[in-house]
């Protein structure tokens, strides 16, 4: 290869990985939004058919509005984990959202029993973070609760 091609074939390199790896990201993120979609479908299934709880081993038993209640939690926090993962939500704008979201029983409840699930996800830093920024609300509405007791 002739001296004066190379800048060129290292410029056409750089542009075809680059290329490469943001097409990589976008596809993850589409295959990303899939799948939380066929969960959310899934829960839904489970919110209209209470028969559906004994699949899941922790709802058996449990009476069925709690079980939806648990699932919609569910449904809540999957949504919130995805749009924080790509980046649509920040730490700034999450944090009330979670202060709030566990304000009520019925979140607080569905996250004691999910916490340990979503911190064995633990795919990524954002996944962490937004454990943590889970947890943190979670530990301040107890907190609020024990005060007022």
């Amino acid at each position: 290869m002739p001296k004066k091609m190379r800048p060129l074939f290292i410029a056409t390199a750089a542009i075809c990985v680059t290329h490469a790896v943001v097409s990589h990201r976008r596809q993850r993120h589409v295959d990303e939004v899939a799948c939380e979609q066929m969960h959310q479908d899934a829960l839904a299934s489970h919110i209209a058919d209470p028969s559906l709880n004994s699949i899941w081993g922790a709802l058996e038993g449990v009476k069925a509005e709690q079980a939806a209640q648990h699932m919609q939690c569910n449904r809540w926090v999957s949504w919130w984990l995805l749009r924080y993962r790509l980046g649509v939500t920040t730490k700034a704008s999450f944090v009330p959202v979670a202060d709030d979201f566990m304000r009520s029983t019925a979140a607080r409840d569905y996250w004691a029993m999910a916490r340990s699930i979503r911190r064995r996800e633990d795919r990524s830093r954002r996944t962490r973070e937004f454990v943590k920024i889970m947890n943190a609300s979670y530990q301040h509405a107890v907190e609020r609760v024990d005060q007022k007791v």
